[in-house]
Formats: structure tokens, C-alpha cells, sequence
């Protein structure tokens, strides 16, 4: 199945000491700005740039485009020409925005204070789906998910160069949909798609070690991964049943709670700040909610109201804002931005009885 389709132990401050933050514990679902579609899969993922502003990256879209969250405009600027676009990315400077080469042939660089795009290294990749999510792990290396490659990919945006990395042994059509850098260990963290295991890379090394089964018994099984801070990983299910917890400390994974919205439910996860995991819908009726204190799966807000102009699929992407108080979900077949925030806080000492 297509993805595309069906981050030493710091000591522990003084409780008395630390500030208070809140704790939410509800949402709301807010429409964004609306958007003639230039693609059938508009945008997949964004970045956020200095002064805050957001950055969509185009996966079929033709133009890339811009979000203030301080104003909610919407701007387009450039056009990318790229047949097959980009899927997520990363900003090295907090202004140059390196683009996961999905379908494009090349490294998508664009220049967010400019505004102007440009073709990078060329990958080399015999398939036209190479890679899916991106992660810096210094300046001079961004690492690439393998999709359809079956290499990671490695470049290094100093010098514009693309270079293979190690082979991956893995079993599947699309591989890989996302990737987080663990603040454990260090390594590198394949969200699985296809794949039935988690994939691992180790930078330091330069070394694929294959993790565990996730047994979610479907393909098109994880789409989208988020870090708690007990550095557990939580991948937002597409196919599979149940929320995805993956440990990189001992490189065990296990079932998480049941979701119950369906097939193709989500296509990516986003932590809110001190708490639970968002979870941008794809075809689910509504945004998911994890929250990892309790261990459960909860329905958001509903999101059935959104026109969707193709294929069923709502949102692509959710990216947090530099304020912290909005979650912006990439639209996919949706004609619009979708914008998630609080509509209920307590401190985290402070809760009403239940």
C-alpha cells in the first residue's frame, strides 16, 4: 500500500521549584485558510522557519507555501517543478528548508528568506518514491527515510552532496513513513509502514540495525511518530489497530490501546507540550488523541465537516507553532489548513475530581 495514498540524563528539577504547566485536556478543531488545490495530494508535512512562520512541503502540490500563524494568512511562493514532490523536511539555520526527495529526483532546497526554491544533489535512486521523512542530525548530515530505496539516505546540505548509506534488508513496498531522532540514544527511528519492523539507523556508526516486529498484522501499518518525554515513541496507526509504543532504551515494542476509527485513520503525530500526542486524521471522523498518562486512546474533535476534494483524505502533517499553542495540520485532499488548540486547561496538580 501507498503511504501517500490508502528527537547525559539531566537531573529531575525540584517539584516545588519547577514552574507550573498546564495541562490539557481538551480541543478544538478550527478551519484554517482555504486553498484551490494544485495537486491530488497537496502538501505533506511542514517546518517551522525563523519568525515562526510555517512551511508546507508540496508532495503533488506545485507551489510551496507559507504560514503565519500570527496573522493566519496563507501565502504560495514558489514553484518547485519537481514531478512526485517532497514528503516532510528539515531546516538547518532555521531558514533553509531541506525536503525528503519522494517523488523528485532531487533534494528539494528552499530558501525561506528569499522565498525562492532550488534543485539539490540529485539521489540516484532507481525508484521514484525514494525516500519519506526527514531528520538533521548535525549541519552536515540530514538523514532520509527509505520508502522505496533500499538504502538510508544521507546529505549533507553544507556542500549540496547525496550519498548512500547503508543497505536495508527489509521486506515490502513502501518501507518507511516517518522519522524521529531518539533523545536516548542517539539513533535514528523508522516509523514502519510496509515494513514489519521498526528500522533503526545508528549516525555515529553508520550502521541499519533492523528493531522489532510490530505485529500489527496489516501493511500501510504506521504513518507518523512522536516523542514522549520517558523517550517512548509513539507511531499513529494507519492501518494498524492500536497506537504503536516503541522503547529505543531496550528496542522493544508494544501494542498501545485500541483506536477503533477505522482503516487508513491517521498520517501523522505531534506531541502537545506537556501533553498527549495529536494525531493529524487522515480518514478517521476525528483528530486522535493518546495520552500517555492513563494509556489510552480518546476521539477529538470531530473533523467529518471538512470538504475533502480527493480521495477521502483529509490532513497529511502536524507541526507545532513556535508559540506552543497550536497544532497546524498539512492538508492532503482537504481544501484547507486544519488548526488544533486548547479548549481546556488545568494545571497538572490542579485537576477536577473525575
Amino acid at each position: 500500500a501507498d503511504p501517500e495514498v490508502l528527537a547525559d540524563e539531566a537531573s529531575e528539577p525540584d517539584d516545588d521549584l519547577a514552574p507550573r504547566q498546564p495541562r490539557v485536556e481538551e480541543f478544538r478543531y478550527r478551519d484554517g485558510p482555504v486553498m484551490e488545490l494544485t495537486g491530488d495530494r497537496e502538501f505533506r508535512g511542514g517546518v517551522v522557519v525563523d519568525g515562526g512562520r510555517i512551511v508546507l512541503i508540496p508532495r503533488t502540490g506545485q507551489f510551496l507555501a507559507e504560514y503565519d500563524p500570527g496573522t493566519g494568512r496563507l501565502t504560495r511562493t514558489a514553484r518547485h517543478g519537481q514531478p512526485g514532490g517532497f514528503g516532510f523536511g528539515s531546516v538547518i539555520d532555521g531558514t533553509l528548508v531541506v525536503m525528503t526527495p519522494r517523488g523528485s529526483r532531487n533534494v528539494g532546497l528552499y530558501d525561506s528568506k528569499t522565498q525562492q526554491y532550488r534543485d539539490g544533489a540529485a539521489h540516484g535512486q532507481a525508484s521514484n518514491n525514494a525516500f519519506l521523512g526527514s531528520a538533521m542530525i548535525r549541519p552536515d548530515l540530514v538523514v532520509f527515510a527509505p520508502l522505496n530505496a533500499r538504502v538510508v539516505g544521507l546529505y549533507d546540505p553544507q556542500t549540496d552532496t547525496y550519498r548512500d548509506g547503508p543497505e536495508v534488508p527489509e521486506q515490502g513496498h513502501y518501507l518507511f513513513s516517518d522519522i524521529h531522532v531518539s533523545s536516548r540514544t542517539g539513533e535514528v527511528i523508522f516509523t514502519p509502514f510496509d515494513s514489519v519492523h521498526v528500522g533503526i539507523y545508528d549516525p555515529n556508526k553508520n550502521v541499519y540495525v533492523q528493531g522489532p516486529p510490530h505485529q500489527a498484522g496489516t501493511t500501510a501499518a504506521y504513518s507518523g511518530i512522536a516523542e514522549l518525554p520517558d523517550g517512548t515513541m509513539v507511531m499513529a496507526p494507519r492501518n494498524a489497530k492500536h497506537i504503536g509504543l516503541y522503547d529505543p532504551t531496550t528496542r522493544t515494542f508494544t501494542k498501545g490501546p485500541e483506536h477503533g476509527e477505522g482503516a487508513a485513520a491517521f498520517m501523522a503525530a505531534q506531541r502537545w507540550p506537556n501533553g498527549p500526542v495529536v494525531m493529524a486524521p487522515y480518514r478517521a471522523p476525528h483528530v486522535g488523541i493518546y495520552d500517555p498518562s492513563m494509556r489510552q486512546y480518546r476521539s477529538g474533535p470531530s473533523v467529518t465537516q471538512v470538504p475533502v476534494l480527493s480521495h477521502g483524505q483529509r490532513f497529511s502533517g502536524a507541526i507545532l507553532t513556535a508559540s506552543g499553542d497550536q497544532i497546524i495540520m498539512s492538508n492532503r485532499g482537504a481544501d484547507r489548513l486544519g488548526i488544533i488548540e486548547a479548549a481546556e486547561t488545568f494545571e497538572t496538580d490542579d485537576r477536577p475530581p473525575e
